[in-house]
Protein backbone atom coordinates (compact mmCIF):
# COMPACT_ATOMS: atom_id res chain seq x y z
CA UNK A 1 0.00 0.00 0.00
CA UNK A 2 2.81 2.06 0.48
CA UNK A 3 2.01 3.56 3.72
CA UNK A 4 4.23 0.93 5.74
CA UNK A 5 1.86 0.38 8.58
CA UNK A 6 -1.74 -1.80 8.30
CA UNK A 7 -0.49 -4.67 10.80
CA UNK A 8 -1.78 -5.44 14.07
CA UNK A 9 0.00 -7.96 15.96
CA UNK A 10 -2.83 -10.31 18.09
CA UNK A 11 -1.86 -13.09 20.69
CA UNK A 12 -3.94 -15.48 22.49
CA UNK A 13 -2.89 -17.69 25.47
CA UNK A 14 -2.60 -20.70 23.54
CA UNK A 15 -2.10 -19.60 20.14
CA UNK A 16 0.12 -18.66 17.95
CA UNK A 17 1.05 -15.28 17.27
CA UNK A 18 -0.79 -13.50 14.21
CA UNK A 19 -0.62 -10.46 12.24
CA UNK A 20 -3.77 -9.17 11.20
CA UNK A 21 -3.33 -6.95 7.43
CA UNK A 22 -5.56 -3.84 7.87
CA UNK A 23 -6.81 -1.66 5.34
CA UNK A 24 -6.13 2.40 4.96
CA UNK A 25 -9.74 2.48 6.55
CA UNK A 26 -8.79 -0.04 9.19
CA UNK A 27 -10.89 -3.10 8.00
CA UNK A 28 -9.29 -6.36 8.31
CA UNK A 29 -8.34 -7.87 5.03
CA UNK A 30 -6.25 -10.60 5.79
CA UNK A 31 -4.19 -12.52 8.13
CA UNK A 32 -0.82 -14.81 8.82
CA UNK A 33 1.02 -16.60 11.31
CA UNK A 34 4.17 -14.58 12.66
CA UNK A 35 5.26 -16.92 15.41
CA UNK A 36 4.10 -20.34 16.40
CA UNK A 37 3.41 -21.02 19.97
CA UNK A 38 6.23 -22.94 20.75
CA UNK A 39 9.92 -22.21 18.34
CA UNK A 40 12.52 -25.35 18.53
CA UNK A 41 15.14 -25.05 18.69
CA UNK A 42 16.08 -26.15 15.31
CA UNK A 43 14.62 -23.31 13.54
CA UNK A 44 16.66 -20.60 15.66
CA UNK A 45 19.61 -22.51 14.74
CA UNK A 46 22.79 -22.72 16.69
CA UNK A 47 23.85 -20.40 18.96
CA UNK A 48 26.58 -17.35 18.12
CA UNK A 49 29.54 -19.91 18.38
CA UNK A 50 27.82 -22.32 16.59
CA UNK A 51 28.64 -24.68 19.36
CA UNK A 52 25.67 -25.85 20.55
CA UNK A 53 21.58 -25.45 19.66
CA UNK A 54 19.13 -23.36 21.07
CA UNK A 55 16.36 -24.09 23.45
CA UNK A 56 12.90 -24.31 22.11
CA UNK A 57 11.21 -20.92 22.87
CA UNK A 58 7.37 -20.46 24.14
CA UNK A 59 4.78 -18.08 24.34
CA UNK A 60 3.38 -16.50 25.94
CA UNK A 61 5.58 -14.05 24.25
CA UNK A 62 5.70 -10.65 26.34
CA UNK A 63 7.46 -6.90 26.27
CA UNK A 64 6.64 -6.07 22.63
CA UNK A 65 8.79 -3.24 21.37
CA UNK A 66 8.92 -1.90 17.96
CA UNK A 67 12.30 -1.56 16.52
CA UNK A 68 11.02 0.07 13.59
CA UNK A 69 10.07 -0.77 9.76
CA UNK A 70 12.12 -0.69 6.24
CA UNK A 71 11.13 -0.02 2.72
CA UNK A 72 12.86 -1.88 -0.24
CA UNK A 73 13.02 0.65 -3.04
CA UNK A 74 13.48 -1.19 -5.65
CA UNK A 75 9.97 -3.61 -5.01
CA UNK A 76 8.34 -1.24 -2.25
CA UNK A 77 7.87 -3.41 -0.31
CA UNK A 78 8.08 -3.30 3.75
CA UNK A 79 10.07 -4.77 6.48
CA UNK A 80 8.92 -4.32 9.99
CA UNK A 81 10.90 -5.02 13.22
CA UNK A 82 10.08 -5.88 17.02
CA UNK A 83 11.73 -7.60 19.86
CA UNK A 84 9.54 -9.47 22.30
CA UNK A 85 10.56 -12.05 24.95
CA UNK A 86 9.70 -15.91 25.50
CA UNK A 87 10.68 -18.23 28.01
CA UNK A 88 12.93 -21.23 27.18
CA UNK A 89 11.08 -24.42 27.33
CA UNK A 90 14.15 -26.70 29.20
CA UNK A 91 14.77 -23.87 31.75
CA UNK A 92 11.72 -21.61 32.00
CA UNK A 93 13.98 -18.31 31.60
CA UNK A 94 13.38 -15.54 29.84
CA UNK A 95 14.64 -15.27 25.85
CA UNK A 96 15.19 -12.26 23.67
CA UNK A 97 13.37 -12.36 20.33
CA UNK A 98 14.24 -10.22 17.26
CA UNK A 99 11.42 -10.75 14.50
CA UNK A 100 11.64 -9.48 11.20
CA UNK A 101 8.33 -9.67 9.06
CA UNK A 102 7.64 -8.92 5.22
CA UNK A 103 5.19 -9.45 2.43
CA UNK A 104 7.37 -12.54 1.88
CA UNK A 105 8.46 -14.06 5.08
CA UNK A 106 8.58 -13.76 8.74
CA UNK A 107 12.50 -14.35 10.40
CA UNK A 108 13.22 -15.02 13.86
CA UNK A 109 16.48 -14.90 15.74
CA UNK A 110 17.77 -15.26 19.37
CA UNK A 111 19.45 -12.46 20.52
CA UNK A 112 21.95 -13.53 23.12
CA UNK A 113 22.09 -10.66 26.58
CA UNK A 114 25.27 -9.52 28.01
CA UNK A 115 26.15 -12.14 31.03
CA UNK A 116 22.69 -14.02 30.07
CA UNK A 117 22.24 -16.47 32.60
CA UNK A 118 24.60 -15.18 35.09
CA UNK A 119 22.20 -13.73 38.12
CA UNK A 120 22.84 -15.43 41.41
CA UNK A 121 20.46 -13.54 43.05
CA UNK A 122 17.60 -15.35 41.89
CA UNK A 123 16.25 -11.93 39.39
CA UNK A 124 13.55 -12.00 37.04
CA UNK A 125 13.29 -10.09 33.74
CA UNK A 126 10.63 -6.92 34.19
CA UNK A 127 10.72 -5.46 30.93
CA UNK A 128 12.37 -4.24 27.66
CA UNK A 129 13.03 -0.26 26.50
CA UNK A 130 13.74 0.63 23.26
CA UNK A 131 15.11 3.94 22.37
CA UNK A 132 16.21 4.47 18.97
CA UNK A 133 17.22 7.46 16.31
CA UNK A 134 18.73 8.47 13.11
CA UNK A 135 22.20 8.23 12.58
CA UNK A 136 23.43 12.05 11.39
CA UNK A 137 26.56 11.79 9.10
CA UNK A 138 28.94 14.69 8.96
CA UNK A 139 31.89 15.81 8.09
CA UNK A 140 34.45 16.56 10.96
CA UNK A 141 34.54 19.96 12.59
CA UNK A 142 30.85 20.71 10.02
CA UNK A 143 27.63 20.93 11.18
CA UNK A 144 25.11 17.97 9.83
CA UNK A 145 23.43 19.10 7.14
CA UNK A 146 22.22 15.97 5.41
CA UNK A 147 19.41 15.12 7.28
CA UNK A 148 18.15 12.53 4.77
CA UNK A 149 19.77 9.45 6.45
CA UNK A 150 18.82 5.44 5.85
CA UNK A 151 20.81 4.27 9.32
CA UNK A 152 19.11 3.84 12.73
CA UNK A 153 20.76 3.17 15.62
CA UNK A 154 18.54 1.08 18.12
CA UNK A 155 19.02 0.35 22.04
CA UNK A 156 17.25 -2.14 23.53
CA UNK A 157 17.81 -2.48 27.24
CA UNK A 158 16.21 -5.02 29.72
CA UNK A 159 14.69 -4.36 32.88
CA UNK A 160 15.16 -6.48 36.05
CA UNK A 161 14.58 -7.04 39.68
CA UNK A 162 17.36 -8.46 41.75
CA UNK A 163 16.33 -9.76 45.09
CA UNK A 164 19.04 -8.98 47.31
Amino acid sequence: DGGGGGLLLYKCLSAPLVALKMNEAGVIVGSFEVLPHVISGELLGSNAHGTKQHDSISAPYLHFQELGSRRDLHTNTFTHRFACVGKSTRTNQPKLLLVEISEESVNVAELPWPGEGSSSNGGTMEGLVCLSGPVLKRKRGELNTNTNTNTLYVLLHQLTYEKF
